[in-house]
């Protein structure tokens, strides 16, 4: 096998034909989830080849996780399965969340609505 895949539904499937895999990978949707929050991107997307560069390893790893901006700026992480792909980046969502609002100040001119949440009277 030489490391390239397709999706067909959320499933990764192993192709050989370089001129079909190119065909798809021009045009496919492929984004798991992409959110901005104040300024932060998590990104997370099915690469469409095998990242996984352990001679060892069972398992391709095709999707990934980027944070762009913020603390955790270029931090990546992989995963084998869409599954395990949307988890990932709702961990990151999470942790960008959480973080952004320990930064505000409890009486700040900012509002924590501003990073969608209310505050409660």
């Amino acid at each position: 096998m030489n490391g390239k895949y397709i999706l067909i539904g959320h499933e990764p499937k192993p192709i050989d034909d370089l001129f079909a895999w190119g065909m798809w990978f021009e045009t496919a949707n492929r984004h798991v989830a992409d959110d901005y929050i104040y300024g932060v991107r998590i990104s997370t997307v099915f690469l469409g080849l095998d990242h996984n560069y352990d001679e060892w390893a069972i398992e391709p790893l095709l999707f990934e996780t980027m944070v762009f901006g913020g603390i955790w700026d270029q931090y990546q992480t992989r995963y084998p399965t869409w599954k395990e792909a949307e988890e990932g980046h709702a961990h990151w969502k999470h942790s960008v969340i959480y973080y952004l609002l320990d930064q505000v100040p409890p009486r700040g001119r900012r509002s924590r609505s501003m990073f969608g949440v209310r505050n409660h009277k």
